[in-house]
């Protein structure tokens, strides 16, 4: 089997879903990209084809937790739906806390808990409360795909109505714009991979440094955490090279078992352009692009 028949095989399976085939906004919407919403509410369809991999691999961490702890006296998979708002499916519930389980990587574990994560896991608290379950606690649950049982994040926090309705007035204002919203993701890192809308009906933010103000907590946070490591690392790096050069003719071992020695690494190997270029008699080198990366810029 090549790599093409499996991903066909993964996304087909992902297709047959009833969640897949959802049209309606659900709670998971609550926060994502306004233009992307506004445009999911029209019933616009999407032309770009995004990446399903991280989202399928998250369906199967789901489903073996479900197995895990099914016949219990808890509400698994609990699909709700009140009318006039967006319908939701309750990952997990008993005694009056929501659990929803969520899917992260390793690298992404200090900004776990986002805005947008407490919108969605307060809105389900919410929708279970309109049907009169009472609930007194939310619970976001983070599993690493890439970590282990040690990694597995749990922010727990009293349910907040006003947090829900806050989420749910923000869908309405997105639902009631005549005009397509600002769109609020970067196309490098984010629009081309994971938005269905990306290309014809959307290119993204534009490099307007200016922008729209950043007030996620979490993104607030990493921002501030960046720019401080950059300064840390410059020093750090100047700190190091001060160090080699206090070593430098110095070999052996200190007297904490440290060992000092230096060896000679080859240069790099690189094309000779001047005489492949002569080698062709003077026709253009042929050049290979590799794939594009981005650039993250703090200031």
């Amino acid at each position: 089997m090549d790599r093409q028949t499996l991903i066909a095989a993964l996304i087909a399976k992902d297709d047959s879903r009833a969640r897949s085939k959802q049209t309606a906004i659900g709670v998971s919407s609550l926060g994502d990209c306004r233009r992307k919403v506004w445009h999911m509410n029209r019933g616009d369809e999407g032309t770009n084809t995004t990446r399903r991999l991280a989202a399928i691999m998250g369906t199967a961490i789901h489903a073996a937790i479900e197995a895990a702890i099914e016949g219990t006296d808890a509400l698994i998979e609990h699909r709700v739906e009140v009318e006039g708002l967006p319908p939701a499916t309750i990952d997990y519930f008993k005694d009056g806390e929501v659990i929803d389980w969520k899917t992260i990587t390793m690298k992404n574990r200090d900004y776990f808990v986002t805005k947008q994560k407490r919108w969605q896991i307060q809105t389900y608290g919410y929708l279970l409360s309109q049907t009169g379950v009472p609930v007194h606690t939310v619970t976001l649950v983070g599993i690493p795909r890439d970590g282990s049982e040690d990694d597995i994040l749990i922010h727990s926090e009293r349910y907040d109505e006003t947090i829900a309705l806050e989420a749910l007035q923000w869908l309405k204002d997105v639902q009631a714009a005549q005009e397509p919203p600002q769109p609020e993701r970067d196309p490098a890192t984010f629009c081309k991979s994971y938005c269905p809308f990306y290309g014809n009906q959307c290119n993204g933010i534009t490099k307007d440094l200016e922008g729209e103000p950043i007030t996620d907590p979490s993104a607030m946070n990493a921002a501030l955490r960046y720019k401080e490591l950059n300064v840390q690392i410059k020093q750090l790096e100047g700190e190091k090279d001060a160090a080699k050069t206090a070593l430098e003719g110095v070999s052996g071992i200190t007297i904490d078992g440290i060992k000092v020695s230096w060896s000679e690494i080859s240069g790099r190997s690189t094309p000779d352009l001047d005489a492949i270029e002569k080698a062709l008699n003077g026709a253009p080198i042929p050049m290979k692009t590799g794939s594009p990366s981005v650039r993250l810029n703090i200031k």
